[in-house]
């Protein structure tokens, strides 16, 4: 090529922009090929849209966990016979108990409370937490060589609190508030509740004489800590290392029938919820001057 030859201005020059259809009217917008897409819009209660599936995930995982810790050690050492098998049983089942009365109402307490109210979502969570309270404590038979019925009503202790707890949770939560950020000090006052629960039974039993075996220790089934360790103490003058009293299935049934009071004063809040308080109303700004 010759110096005086013509040389393109650029070589990247851009393609042609895609052209209008034929029938768009003349000076209308600038054509695009990508449809419009409407803006995302913010879901508050997204967190929630898995439940129960996340909470039965927190669950098993720390029912799993506390399994490791009360059983991997003696398993470890070799030396898991029968009353090391005991021991290990009892502790499982007060960590299962402390996971159903105070993790459990912590965890649903410090979420927003679910659009379909308490009430709805705390009969989801209850099958959640017993199903898998109940595949911990029927194995016990075989580790800790108690009978059937000591493993039956330490099944129903479980069954009864998880009742009880789930009546009052879904009283603490109510119905949902128009107001973001309402019920805060109601449900710090009802986490605070949660957490003195099981302490109940501890403090009085240690203010009580202490009770032989021979006799039931009725005050420790004011809570699940020491229900489960009044039920699966040990009785040796009964011929076996455990055995259930009738005043055990006496206070079982109690405690059922409190978790029925509790569900339908909750059912009652639900159909007929209370008036919202102050803090529960919408601010709404001051007229302009």
């Amino acid at each position: 090529m010759g110096p005086t030859d013509p040389t393109p201005a650029s070589t990247d020059a851009p393609a042609n922009p895609p052209l209008p259809p034929a029938d768009a009217p003349p000076f209308s917008e600038p054509f695009s090929p990508l449809p419009e897409l409407p803006p995302p819009s913010r879901d508050k209660w997204a967190h929630r849209r898995v439940e129960p599936r996340g909470l039965a995930l927190l669950w098993t995982t720390y029912l799993l966990a506390v399994t490791l810790v009360c059983f991997g050690p003696p398993a470890a050492l070799g030396g898991l016979d029968q009353l090391a098998g005991r021991y290990a049983s009892r502790e499982l089942l007060v960590l299962t108990a402390i996971g159903i009365t105070v993790l459990w109402p912590l965890i649903r307490l410090s979420q927003v409370i679910p659009s379909e109210g308490g009430l709805s979502a705390t009969l989801k969570d209850l099958f959640v937490i017993a199903v898998p309270a109940q595949a911990v404590v029927w194995p016990l038979t075989l580790l800790a060589m108690w009978p059937v019925s000591v493993a039956a009503s330490m099944g129903l202790v479980l069954l009864s609190w998880t009742f009880v707890v789930g009546g009052l949770l879904a009283v603490a939560q109510g119905n949902p508030s128009p107001t973001p950020g309402a019920h805060t000090f109601r449900r710090t006052a009802w986490m605070a509740f949660f957490l003195a629960l099981p302490a109940a039974g501890p403090v009085v039993v240690a203010s009580l004489p202490v009770v032989t075996s021979e006799h039931a220790d009725t005050p420790a089934m004011l809570s699940p800590i020491t229900a489960v360790l009044e039920v699966g103490r040990e009785r040796f003058w009964s011929g076996r290392a455990a055995a259930v009293l009738p005043e055990h299935w006496v206070a079982i049934g109690v405690t059922f029938l409190v978790g029925v009071g509790v569900w339908l004063f909750a059912h009652a809040l639900a159909a007929h919820p209370l008036p919202h308080g102050r803090e529960d109303r919408p601010q709404h700004a001051p007229p302009a001057a």
